[in-house]
């Protein structure tokens, strides 16, 4: 067989693939590289290479913007997509190309393309090993005396921190992005993480959404920016917004960015901000409480204040205004997606936010709620 004849039509065949095919190949093979090397090493090159140029690449340029990245990218990539799946009528007919032909090649490449940007810009930070591991704390689990015990301290600061404060903005403060950043870093800095960029998180319109598909925020790795929906009740403002900047730092693990957005609050003396953190932190701990304690459940919520109580109202009553669009098969493909990318909680990630408290309690880096208020006071 004359092999010098095939390199042509292997020429050809090369040519002819999408160039998006060869980047989501690219993207596939570092997860292949990482079963074979291990991801802890894989994540330790992205994160120190990769993701610290991406970083500080959005963040010091498009970052500085007073607008989100999401619009005009999205505008973008919608132009793109239909640029390749439509080819002039003469283009066509000179090269007998199908516009069939034309689409599916364009939703390959389109395709390919979109899964090495997620994974190039972001999403190779799933590799990266649990806090539980980073920060050497035991792998203990709570018991029913600290669930009651946390319980009850956690209502006592909440209706201490409604008391500081008598009315909440509602319109999007400019100072709330950059005390969060600051008392996010210095918690990660604390822990001798690296912090790489300065993270934003940007109110994302129209108003609804993302809460009409039971979802507070969302960080999108395309645009490197976190987002909280415009239509959020402004009590959980600051708490959304640190659980999103937590992410856009390289967490991707639900349950840590929950964790890491409650000590983010808890560090700040502005009572607003505590106070967003404890309402978030009250109804983790609330749902375990009752699924165990019922009785000594009411009881305990029973002394929240009047104003406590009427905050959890007007934030009901601000998320009924989105009612939700397919929720079972929103948290089925979240829940997937989760697990296939190594959250082996899926979903329910989200609900252990009272197991990494405990946790944290029994470490060295526990700071107490109150003490750390009255300093920054």
């Amino acid at each position: 067989m004359n092999f010098m004849r095939l390199l042509p039509v292997a020429k050809q065949c090369f040519m002819n693939v999408p160039a998006g095919l060869y980047l989501g190949a690219a993207a596939m093979g570092v997860h292949v590289l990482a079963t074979c090397l291990g991801s802890e090493f894989v994540y330790a090159i992205y994160h120190t290479t990769v993701f610290r140029i991406v970083r500080h690449g959005h963040d010091f340029t498009l970052g500085l913007l007073p607008w989100g990245s999401i619009y005009w990218v999205i505008g973008f990539l919608a132009f793109y997509l239909v640029f390749l799946t439509v080819v002039p009528r003469q283009e066509r007919k000179a090269k007998k190309i199908s516009l069939a032909s034309k689409a599916c090649r364009g939703v390959i490449h389109f395709g390919g393309f979109v899964l090495f940007l997620f994974y190039f810009l972001w999403g190779f930070e799933y590799y990266r090993p649990s806090l539980d591991k980073t920060l050497a704390i035991p792998p203990i689990a709570p018991d029913s005396v600290f669930l009651k015990n946390e319980f009850a301290e956690i209502t006592a600061l909440l209706c201490e921190e409604r008391e500081r404060f008598s009315a909440v903005t509602k319109t999007y403060p400019p100072f709330l992005e950059d005390s969060l950043r600051s008392l996010q870093e210095s918690l990660l800095a604390s822990w001798a993480l690296p912090v790489y960029g300065r993270v934003r998180v940007r109110l994302l319109y129209p108003e609804g959404l993302l809460l009409r598909f039971a979802t507070a925020g969302v960080y999108v790795p395309f645009v490197n920016e976190g987002h909280i929906d415009a239509g959020l009740h402004p009590l959980q403002w600051p708490f959304t917004m640190a659980h999103e900047m937590a992410h856009g730092y390289g967490f991707t693990d639900e349950g840590e960015c929950n964790f890491i957005g409650l000590l983010t609050c808890m560090r700040s003396g502005d009572p607003w901000i505590r106070y967003s953190g404890l309402l978030a932190y009250w109804r983790y701990v609330y749902s375990d409480v009752a699924a165990r304690h019922p009785v000594f459940a009411n009881d305990i919520r029973s002394q929240l204040t009047e104003e406590v109580r009427s905050d959890m109202k007007g934030i009901r009553a601000q998320l009924a205004k989105y009612p939700n669009v397919l929720p079972e098969m929103r948290e089925w493909m979240y829940d997937v997606y989760l697990k296939s990318h190594g959250v082996r909680a899926g979903v329910y990630s989200y609900n252990q936010l009272p197991l990494h408290i405990f946790r944290w309690k029994q470490s060295k880096y526990h700071f107490a709620f109150r003490r750390i208020e009255r300093q920054n006071r």
